[in-house]
């Protein structure tokens, strides 16, 4: 079974049950830092890794993250490195890794193209962000057909009719945006996390994880 979804299976001996999704962004400060950083988490604590790939436009990341991308870029990353790193250490690395990528990354290489490159690089799942639910369908049958599940984002302000087709399409969980804006340190949770969170479990069946 994929990596991703026997953690998140039911059934699974080793499912996450409440655990950290750390992100890490992929070439920064460079390649080989980000496989040592991969090696060393530990998989019985971390439900999977969101290995974040450099965008020159970041979609709702705050200064922390948009630094991190900018200096990776400076440095000359490129996506094949990065793959080739992963192939020769996935062995390794016991952490099921999710690309958090945008789709204009995805797009240029071809999407095809870009999931066979990234399930034989040892990645086990994908979150595109700026990938709305209406256009999922085609990347999500590419990514069915490798066994590289799409993880789809929801938010506090998602539509009843949207969760329901994101609760159909994602697997083999939800991403749920917690907040408006950018990501970043928060001094408090919204109130109504917890609410919201029951609620799109409740009616979609599917585990929840909160970013």
């Amino acid at each position: 079974m994929n990596k991703l979804r026997a953690r998140f299976d039911q059934s699974s001996p080793d499912r996450c049950g409440s655990a950290l999704l750390p992100y890490i962004t992929a070439g920064y400060p460079d390649i080989a830092t980000t496989i040592d950083i991969l090696e060393r988490l530990d998989a019985g604590r971390c439900a999977c890794v969101e290995l974040g790939i450099p965008f020159s436009d970041p979609i709702a990341d705050g200064p922390v993250i948009q630094t991190s991308f900018s200096r990776a870029l400076e440095a000359g990353f490129r996506l094949e490195p990065l793959f080739e790193a992963l192939g020769r250490s996935r062995a390794r690395i016991d952490v099921p890794l999710v690309a958090m990528v945008s789709y204009s990354i995805v797009h240029r290489r071809g999407p095809e193209a870009f999931v066979s490159a990234a399930v034989d690089a040892g990645i086990s799942g994908l979150i595109v962000p700026d990938l709305s639910i209406e256009e999922a369908g085609g990347l999500a049958g590419i990514c069915t057909a490798r066994d590289c599940p799409l993880v789809m984002i929801a938010a506090p302000t998602t539509s009843a009719e949207r969760r329901r087709q994101i609760g159909q399409l994602s697997e083999p969980f939800i991403y749920y945006q917690s907040l408006a804006g950018v990501t970043g340190e928060r001094s408090r949770l919204p109130a109504d996390l917890s609410e919201n969170v029951a609620r799109l479990a409740s009616e979609s069946g599917k585990p929840i994880c909160v970013g």
